[in-house]
This record gives C-alpha cells, sequence and structure tokens, in this order.
C-alpha cells in the first residue's frame, strides 16, 4: 500500500514541483464559467432549466485556484466503482445460469443407474428401463473406464451401447463427436496437460496392459461428474468399438457399468427418480441418483455471492467519492453559490443546483463504469469458464443493470441532500464581503 501510495503520488508531486517561485499566493478566484466557450458551457445551452444548467456545469468544471475540485479524478474513481459492481453482477449472472443448467457441465441426462459392487450385470435394469412408461430415452455406458493416454491415467465415458448412445455422450465444446472406432474426445483440461491438439493422435491403452492403440482427436467436450476421473474438463469419450479394441486379443472387455435416462416432458425429476427406484433395487444392488454438480462448481457456488459482496463495497467506494467531491465543491465554491444567491437564486433552487450535480456526476459514472463492467465481468467469466474447461457461456442481467442505474441515481440525489442544504444557508452577505 506504501509503495502504491507513493507509485500515485509521483504525478501530482512533479506537477506541484513545476509551479514557479511567487506564484501561489497570485492564484486566481476561479469563474463559475470560463472566458472562453467551452464543450460543458455548449451542451448545457439548451437545458431550459436554469437549476439543472448551473448545477451539470459546476459539476464538470473544475475550476482554478482556491475553487478547484477534482472534478477528473472523482468521476474516474466512481466509474470504477460502477466497473466493479456491474462486473460482479455480470459474473454472478453467468454463475448462476451454469448452476441452473446441467447440460453446461455435461449433463443431458435425468437419472443415473450404477452397479454399486461393480461386477454386476446391467443387463436386468435394462430390460425393465426399457418397459417404464416414465422414460423416453435411455442408454448404457462405460463410466470412468480406466484409460492411459500417452501414459497418463485418464477416465473415460462411452457413446453407448444402448438405444439413445448420445444420451450417455458428453457435451461437445469443439470439432466433432467421435464416430468411429478410432476417435476419441478429450475434455479441454485433459488435452492440455498432454501437450496434443484436436488433429493429432494420441496413444491409448487401458490401465494395468500393456497394449496400447492410437486415436485420432476429434474434438474437445465437458464431462458429467460421474468418477472421481471423469469430470468437467478432465475426461475422454470413446465409442463402444473404439474400447473393445483396447483389450489385447482373446480378452473380452468388461460389461458397461452405468445407465442413464431421459425422462418424460412434464414428469417432476423428484417423482422420476422415486419410481426408478421403487422399480431397480428390486432387480439387484444398484444405486440411482440424479444429475450431481461437480465439486469444482459445489465449492465455488459456496462463494458465488462474494463477486457480488466486493462489487458491492466498490459501489459503496463510489457513493463516498461523489459525497466527497459534493461536500468539497460547496465548501470551496461557496462565492460562486453566494453569487447565484445574489442573482435572484431561491434556497430550493441552490438545492436543485447541487442535487443535479450529484446526477450528473453519477450519471457520467454509470454511463462508462455499467458497460466497461460488463465487458470485464464477460472476460472473466470466459476466464473461469476456460480454467475449468466448460462452455463460456455468459448472461447480461438486463434488469439488474437498469435497477443499478435507477438506484445509482436515486443514492446520488440522496447523498446531496446534506451538501444542498448547507449550500442553500450561504449567506451572499457574508461570502462576498471580501469580495
Amino acid at each position: 500500500v506504501l509503495v502504491a501510495t507513493v507509485g500515485v503520488a509521483a504525478w501530482p508531486a512533479w506537477r506541484a514541483a513545476q509551479v514557479k517561485a511567487g506564484a501561489a499566493g497570485g492564484l486566481p478566484v476561479a469563474r463559475m464559467y470560463p472566458g472562453r466557450p467551452s464543450a460543458v458551457l455548449a451542451v448545457t445551452r439548451s437545458v431550459q432549466s436554469v437549476p439543472a444548467a448551473t448545477g451539470i456545469r459546476l459539476a464538470l468544471q473544475r475550476g482554478a485556484g482556491r475553487t478547484a475540485v477534482p472534478v477528473r479524478s472523482a468521476i474516474a474513481a466512481t466509474a470504477v466503482g460502477v466497473v466493479g459492481l456491474s462486473a460482479a453482477l455480470g459474473f454472478s449472472a453467468s454463475l448462476g445460469y451454469l448452476l441452473a443448467t446441467p447440460r453446461l457441465y455435461g449433463v443431458t441426462w435425468d437419472a443415473l443407474i450404477s452397479d454399486e459392487e461393480f461386477d454386476t450385470s446391467m443387463a436386468p435394469a435394462a430390460r425393465s428401463i426399457a418397459a417404464d412408461p416414465l422414460i423416453a430415452a435411455w442408454s448404457g455406458t462405460y463410466a470412468g473406464a480406466p484409460l492411459t493416454l500417452n501414459g497418463t491415467a485418464v477416465g473415460g465415458v462411452t457413446t453407448g451401447p444402448g438405444p439413445d448412445g448420445s444420451l450417455a455422450a458428453a457435451v461437445p465444446l469443439a470439432g466433432r463427436p467421435p464416430s468411429g472406432p478410432g476417435d476419441i474426445v478429450l475434455g479441454q483440461h485433459t488435452l492440455t496437460s498432454l501437450g496434443v491438439r484436436v488433429g493429432q493422435t494420441v496413444s491409448v491403452g487401458l490401465a494395468g496392459l500393456s497394449r496400447h492403440v492410437p486415436f485420432l482427436v476429434t474434438g474437445t467436450a465437458v464431462f458429467p461428474a460421474i468418477a472421481d476421473t471423469t469430470e468437467l474438463g478432465t475426461g475422454a469419450e470413446l465409442t463402444v468399438a473404439g474400447l473393445l479394441r483396447l483389450p489385447p486379443p482373446g480378452t473380452s472387455a468388461p460389461p458397461y457399468n452405468g445407465l442413464v435416462v431421459k425422462f418424460r416432458p412434464g414428469v417432476p425429476l423428484q417423482q422420476g427418480i422415486n419410481s426408478l427406484t421403487a422399480r431397480i433395487e428390486r432387480l439387484g444392488p444398484y444405486a440411482i441418483s440424479g444429475p450431481s454438480t461437480p465439486a469444482d462448481l459445489v465449492n465455488f457456488g459456496q462463494l458465488q455471492s462474494l463477486p457480488l459482496l466486493l462489487g458491492l463495497s466498490l459501489g459503496l467506494l463510489a457513493l463516498l467519492t461523489i459525497t466527497h467531491l459534493l461536500l468539497t465543491s460547496v465548501h470551496r465554491r461557496r462565492r460562486d453559490l453566494a453569487v447565484l444567491r445574489a442573482l435572484g437564486f431561491t434556497g430550493g433552487q441552490v438545492r436543485a443546483t447541487v442535487s443535479w450535480m450529484a446526477v450528473t456526476l453519477a450519471a457520467i459514472a454509470l454511463a462508462v463504469g455499467i458497460p466497461v463492467g460488463l465487458l470485464c465481468g464477460r472476460q472473466a467469466w470466459r476466464f473461469f469458464a476456460g480454467q475449468l474447461g466448460i462452455s463460456d457461456v455468459t448472461r447480461a442481467p438486463v434488469l439488474s443493470f437498469v435497477l443499478l442505474a435507477v438506484a445509482g441515481l436515486a443514492l446520488a440525489v440522496a447523498i446531496a441532500l446534506v451538501p444542498a442544504i448547507s449550500a442553500s444557508r450561504i449567506r451572499p452577505a457574508d461570502a462576498l464581503r471580501a469580495e
């Protein structure tokens, strides 16, 4: 903090050192409107309300001498706070959408039936599922098949066997799903750790066996959390025919160890799982479970409110910055406000002028901060999704941004209340007697 403070102070310190001797005592008193035309003056000429036009000019013109206020730095600091809050809103919206959309973390089915003892045939469960009127589609799968890719242990899944083999497949990200016995799809993390790209080949085998077969990497995918070694960006997917190539000649592949099902439209998830459990548990040592959220998402989801809390903290600092600037402006521009009173401004018009100052500062910060914050939130989410190896689907909470803009302007008016009352109580005679 000390190093950063010194670094930030370097430029103002250098500028202060350039002031010539004797100039400090002769700094002019700032006028409300500069002698030469300015963009602010041109913009406010069309504003019909005198307090509104005056408030906008006082908010945007920094002044000079004893009446100078840090307008640009205050607007920049306020915009940074709005950027942080907007980015947090965008990031939280994308995270909430991910947690509410199982397909984005690799799940396209409603229930998983697995073999609890790892040596029980899935055939009785498959026959029962095929006759279940609540089930619209089903497929078998090899869940967590122990593969080795270029000597690295990786969990694998297969597309099928079963009437709806694609139901058991991972959700594709790039490239194409495996279609032949020599195709394989990898998770993004697995692809990176192996140092290969889509279109290259990898040596695939079963753990504990010396036989290895070359496979062509046809794409990347997101894997459901159905095994310890298969989750999100970690895992491999191949066809059943491809898996059957791996055992040595004369050795049979183990039977598939899982079934995934999709209930018919209109069947509540819990009702379907309960009905399936009542039928399947009588047939053998089977376990029935719904889609499970990956551990990485569960752990991060518990901290889902943290980005929003950080954003709210930055938003609070933005409001404090505006409050400080208003108090400073009212104090340093007492003469300007006293001139307005002498020209006929009422106390209510002075209060309206200060309120317009606050609204102008907040509006500029919101106009800059919300779009920039949206872009920052999207980039942060894409980085987070890339780290997990999942699809970087983003969501823009339009309603939240509208509420942020309305609340920001309302709070600006509210925090202007105290400076406005103070400004309206300025006595022109006392403030102008030095003139």
